[in-house]
């Protein structure tokens, strides 16, 4: 099936209608992410649209089924990468899932590390600090698992 501006429209109308947790039912506002794919494509119920990688998909679920405060919030929050991942399995998910994981660790580790940094039981503060400035600063994903398990 080819990805056009009619069925984005109509993934995004599917998502404004809110997401629940899990695959849910087929009725917009009850559905995930990825079954209002399926269904803004005419497809069978389900949460596997043959537009998505598994990579990205995996992630994109993970996501959806997360604790969002409500079902609106979840579709607003979910709402650009119910678009962004249309096409997804063009792409090579290798390399998806290791730019998910750089990521991670440049952005949300260093945030961790600086909250523990602050904490009055924490006895390194200054190499901890250290670690995160080092995990921000990574190129490859080798280089930020290394920042990141660096005794």
């Amino acid at each position: 099936m080819k990805l056009t501006k009619t069925i984005a429209r109509k993934v995004l109308a599917t998502v404004d209608a809110g997401l629940c947790q899990g695959k849910g039912q087929p009725v917009p506002g009850e559905m995930c992410v990825e079954a209002a794919v399926c269904f803004a494509m005419g497809l069978p119920h389900g949460d596997e649209p043959p537009c998505v990688g598994e990579a990205v998909r995996s992630y994109k679920v993970a996501l959806n089924d997360c604790y969002w405060s409500s079902n609106a919030a979840r579709a607003k929050g979910m709402r650009k990468l119910a678009i962004a991942q249309l096409g997804s399995n063009e792409i090579s998910q290798e390399k998806f899932t290791e730019l998910v994981r750089l990521k991670g660790i440049q952005r949300s580790l260093p945030v961790i590390l600086r909250s523990w940094a602050k904490h009055p039981e924490c006895k390194n503060a200054a190499e901890i600090l250290k670690a995160a400035r080092k995990c921000e600063s990574a190129k490859t994903l080798s280089e930020a698992v290394a920042a990141a398990t660096d005794d």
